[in-house]
């Protein structure tokens, strides 16, 4: 297991020599997202207030508190999550619990994703699905919106105000939504000035590993009003999504939790209830 203190530096470094990786397919990427993205808008894509699919599906959610199901198969802070590796039994369990939108982990070496197994979901279940990777590199999101996301993750702990801000522009333009995770009130003022709609506010430390659901309480009243706000990691009990909802919290992101199940979609519905 990667050690708290190595784990940023480490990734990043391995994102970026990924990215240099893409150049040579940059002006391809960039021109199949660009038309990707007018088929999108064409096709009715764009809310009125500058939102898209995935965001639409957790405020229409008929659920009190949406449902973000994550498909992640190890990280470097709980090591093997599940095993055997099945994603056809993962995609009929989520399918079969409607769950309101998808998490699918894109990044390979530490998180043994993969961007095939984003298209792959997005058509299984077919519910809108969140590009999960370090994204700090316009070409990462072209990429992303070629292999069918309908959102990207965009962590402010990893971007300046100024990258988040161009990050964000970049994704609307892609008829993209962007999840911008914080964990303190400086992520979440970096969010707030950078124009976020949609803020996930992520309850584990990437610097300790810690966990703690009171980081929701701290952080929801700073963000602005009419914000989206998704709660991610450590959510496990009716309970603690209860907690969450008197919050005003409007999604949960649940990912080991489903995981260690072997039926997920029991899982899913002894945690958030079945669709009434």
């Amino acid at each position: 297991m990667e050690s708290p203190s190595s784990f940023l530096a480490q990734i990043l470094a391995d994102k970026r020599r990924e990215v240099e990786g893409l150049r040579a397919s940059a002006a391809d990427l960039a021109y199949l997202a660009r038309k990707l993205a007018e088929e999108a808008v064409s096709a009715g894509a764009e809310a009125p207030e500058g939102t898209f699919a995935f965001a639409r599906a957790l405020v229409v959610s008929p659920r009190p508190v949406a449902v973000i199901a994550e498909v992640k198969r190890r990280s470097p802070s709980r090591g093997t999550i599940r095993e055997p590796w099945d994603v056809y039994a993962v995609a009929r369990g989520y399918a079969e619990a409607q769950v309101d939108a998808l998490s699918v982990l894109a990044e390979r070496v530490h998180f043994a994703g993969d961007p095939l197994y984003v298209s792959f979901f997005r058509r299984a279940v077919g519910r809108p699905v969140l590009w999960k990777d370090f994204v700090f590199d316009p070409v990462q999101i072209d990429l992303a919106r070629v292999h069918g996301a309908d959102a990207v993750l965009l962590i402010a702990r990893i971007l300046d105000e100024a990258t988040l801000a161009a990050l964000l522009e970049h994704a609307r333009s892609l008829a993209l939504d962007a999840l911008v995770e914080v964990h303190d009130e400086f992520d979440a003022e970096k969010a707030v000035r950078a124009g976020a709609r949609l803020v996930g506010i992520n309850h584990r430390d990437l610097t300790s590993f810690r966990v703690d659901l009171g980081v929701s309480e701290r952080i929801v009243p700073l963000l602005s009003p009419g914000t989206i706000v998704v709660a991610e990691s450590g959510i496990s009990r009716p309970e603690d999504v209860a907690r969450l909802a008197r919050l005003g919290v409007r999604a949960v992101l649940v990912g080991e939790h489903f995981m260690r199940q072997a039926d997920v979609a029991a899982a899913v519905r002894s945690l958030v209830g079945p669709i009434s």
